[in-house]
């Protein structure tokens, strides 16, 4: 959400527009209301998104920060926009905690009939997944159980530590990889530690936010 707010003051100041204009435009009471929102301390319901686009004439798309394929691209509405949580920090490195409770939210499309219960995000901590996954990044992941070989995944290890890595699936265990093996070298764990442990796959990473 950090990206939304920004974009907002940015479009705003290129407009011209003060604080107090884009209040009126939007039925806010005052300035102060936009002002907390280009500063993150107020959130922004889903039905307001489109409303800020249309004022600053610019794409919610581009408002939210996504860069969709043109051959995707596409007006949202408050309809094509879900709610989903970001649930503090994911290490992408050697794991470290658990995933937390939500502490706050982001918007991602609603495209193909999208639920928010089906999604969470992760920042990410760490180099091991450079140039894919900076420091900073937040992760969006689908929740699923399993992964086909090869694609990056959030991973819970022992009920408490978590990571992103790649998942390489054999006959006698899964793999973990890192992008960049100068931080993090490759770790094996055979069907037996899976179940023991146990190792689990949360979800596999569909895209990222990165903030810039």
């Amino acid at each position: 959400m950090l990206v939304l707010y920004e974009n907002i003051r940015r479009r705003r100041e290129e407009l011209g527009i003060s604080q107090e204009e884009l209040a009126n435009m939007l039925g806010y009471k005052s300035r102060s209301s936009i002002n907390k929102i280009e500063k993150g301390i107020n959130d922004i319901p889903q039905s307001k998104i489109v409303e800020f686009a249309r004022a600053l004439r610019i794409t919610p798309e581009e408002l939210m920060g996504w860069n969709l394929p043109n051959d995707k691209e596409q007006h949202l509405t408050a309809m094509d926009v879900i709610k989903i949580p970001l649930l503090g920090r994911v290490v992408a490195g050697n794991p470290r905690e658990a995933i937390q409770e939500a502490d706050e939210f982001l918007y991602i499309p609603a495209m193909n009939h999208r639920r928010s219960e089906d999604f969470f995000a992760l920042r990410v901590c760490g180099e091991s997944m450079e140039p894919n996954l900076m420091d900073g990044d937040i992760a969006i992941v689908h929740i699923q159980p399993d992964v086909e070989s090869g694609q990056i995944a959030v991973i819970l290890i022992d009920n408490q530590d978590s990571t992103v890595k790649r998942v390489f699936i054999s006959q006698d265990g899964i793999t973990l990889v890192a992008d960049n093996p100068a931080v993090f070298q490759p770790r094996f764990f055979s069907n037996e530690d899976c179940a023991a442990l146990p190792i689990r796959i949360l979800g596999r990473v569909i895209s990222i936010q990165r903030e810039m």
